[in-house]
């Protein structure tokens, strides 16, 4: 689905009305004015998520995204990315954008 104002012609602040798209595969929210991810619990079937040049600063709330594989957040306020155990509850993820953002260090030590 894509919701960014190239395609839609609207800018969005907030993340609602998606509880009712549980069988969603991919959410394009592009280019709007979210400051927020929020009421994602029930995309449980997303496998893409594009986020990207929005005003978005913690995407802790992703955690619950277990079949996630691509994440773009690119262009947004990020400043530190999660912990570890984060990234270990997205065992699906294998792409991660996130260019563009007030990120000082990244750091990963993932092992076997």
């Amino acid at each position: 689905m894509d919701l960014s104002p190239s395609f839609h012609r609207e800018q969005f602040r907030v993340m609602e009305n998606l509880d009712r798209f549980t069988s969603l595969i991919k959410l394009n929210l592009s280019g709007n004015l979210i400051s927020k991810i929020e009421n994602i619990s029930k995309l449980v079937n997303l496998r893409e998520f594009i986020i990207r040049d929005n005003m978005i600063s913690k995407i802790e709330p992703l955690e619950v995204l277990r079949k996630l594989e691509i994440l773009d957040v690119s262009g947004n306020q990020i400043e530190q990315l999660p912990p570890k155990r984060f990234f270990e509850k997205l065992k699906s993820l294998n792409t991660l954008l996130a260019v563009r953002n007030k990120l000082s260090a990244v750091r990963f030590s993932f092992c076997c």
